[in-house]
């Protein structure tokens, strides 16, 4: 199973406009749980994302969704590579119930917290790739999962 969503945090232009209002409610948000920003595109989203992950002392791990990621079960290893920084971290062995997939993001997800000295942020972006396809359901499942208290952030509607 071929893994095409990026895991790389986007890098900036020099030129790039700092965006300090958005960045501050980004801030404000980050340990309140599950946030989200949502803009149409080419409102700069990802590059405020980009420019808030470089302002955290997180662990930040970064998922770009692509259209491949509306598969359950490609969506898990996606996640598993991204929160792990392993391209050759093996896909989910079944997937024949969804409680297996959520067991596989579950151990990745305990797996990159227990290896962390620091908080991990993990930004998932263009989401709108799941937007009616079964791999959606298998998102909010995981921001269910996640850890008790273990901080979940992101950024908030600004």
């Amino acid at each position: 199973m071929a893994v095409s969503g990026r895991i790389s945090i986007p890098r900036l232009s020099r030129r790039t406009i700092v965006r300090e209002r958005l960045l501050s409610r980004l801030h404000a948000g980050i340990g309140n749980g599950v946030t989200v920003l949502e803009a149409p595109a080419g409102y700069g989203k990802t590059t405020l994302l980009a420019q808030f992950v470089g302002d955290v002392d997180y662990a930040c791990k970064w998922l770009s969704l692509d259209s491949t990621s509306g598969s359950p079960e490609i969506l898990a290893h996606q996640l598993g590579v991204a929160l792990t920084g392993n391209l050759d971290i093996e896909p989910p062995a079944t997937a024949a119930k969804v409680s297996d997939l959520q067991a596989y993001v579950g151990a990745v997800m305990s797996q990159a917290l227990g290896d962390s000295d620091r908080p991990v942020l993990l930004v998932i972006d263009n989401t709108h790739e799941l937007a009616g396809k079964p791999g959606s359901g298998e998102l909010a499942r995981l921001a269910h999962r996640l850890p008790p208290r273990r901080q979940r952030g992101g950024p908030r509607r600004p």
